[in-house]
């Protein structure tokens, strides 16, 4: 409370977020750090941003690593995944680190499942596969458009663009990007 009320005469901040309030996640407190962060200039948004990607990566990191000592030590058996996966909150962290021992058609079964056991519709499901080939110029306009690399300082987005652009030079000034979007929809009751 005593760090939330030094938030509360900033401008720009609608209203003051502890971790105990009702409805907000970890998620919405992030956002509404980042963005009392603003009031003190671009500068000091970024800096909040790049901590929350430092400490992100860190924790990614962290859990690659816990993998593979539960693995070396043989302690990571089909049952320590299966409780993993099936675990909510852990499978979430798993899969935003690209970690996720499941395939992404086995979580879409396991969802469609999801569905019929709440009364669902027997689920359609489909996969639908695509390339698209891009050009040097091509790829370095959607980059910058494409999560995180949003959000990025004009310093530091120059230099991706850059070593970017000199690594699809290095493959020929382009390169094809295969595409795959796994879909589950059922009609309800």
């Amino acid at each position: 409370p005593a760090a939330a009320d030094g938030l509360a005469g900033i401008e720009g901040v609608a209203a003051v977020v502890t971790p105990t309030d009702p409805g907000w996640t970890a998620g919405d407190r992030i956002e509404a750090l980042i963005t009392a962060s603003a009031a003190g200039g671009a500068v000091a948004r970024e800096r909040a941003e790049e901590l929350v990607r430092l400490v992100v990566d860190l924790y990614g990191a962290g859990l690659e690593r816990l993998l593979e000592l539960l693995h070396e030590r043989g302690a990571l058996g089909d049952d320590v995944l299966d409780a993993l996966a099936a675990d909510e909150l852990v499978a979430s962290l798993l899969l935003v680190h690209g970690l996720h021992p499941e395939s992404a058609s086995t979580r879409v079964a396991t969802a469609a499942a999801g569905m019929t056991r709440a009364g669902f519709a027997t689920p359609d499901r489909w996969r639908d596969d695509w390339q698209r080939d891009y050009t040097r110029a091509e790829w370095l306009d959607v980059l910058p458009t494409q999560g995180l690399f949003t959000r990025l300082p004009a310093d530091r987005l120059a230099t991706l663009l850059a070593e970017t652009g000199a690594a699809l030079d290095a493959l020929g000034g382009g390169f094809t990007m295969h595409y795959s979007a796994l879909t589950v929809t059922a009609v309800s009751g």
